[in-house]
């Protein structure tokens, strides 16, 4: 089975990017890190998705033909789009 692509974008002062990264090692998946401080395009993306505004983290999974965006998850929220995706680990 092919894994979904996990991408999160962030900064490294917010605390929430850092729970969501954490959460995401935690459950041993490969994920995309890209820090909106170092990557303008990226940042402006992220503005686009977001109604101009700079949300952190946002996260994108794409993969089985669709793609989920989640802005400032909760660890729960992340699970859920993540099963959504088959992307979650077997227990």
């Amino acid at each position: 089975m092919l894994f979904p692509e996990i991408c999160v974008y962030g900064v490294n002062a917010c605390q929430d990017t850092r729970r969501t990264r954490r959460h995401l090692d935690e459950l041993n998946l490969a994920y995309t890190y890209v820090n909106l401080d170092k990557d303008e395009d990226a940042d402006r993306k992220v503005r686009e998705w977001n109604s101009g505004r700079r949300l952190t983290p946002t996260v994108v999974i794409a993969g089985s033909g669709r793609t989920r965006r989640l802005v400032e998850p909760e660890d729960w929220e992340l699970d859920e789009a993540l099963a959504d995706q088959d992307a979650m680990p077997a227990a």
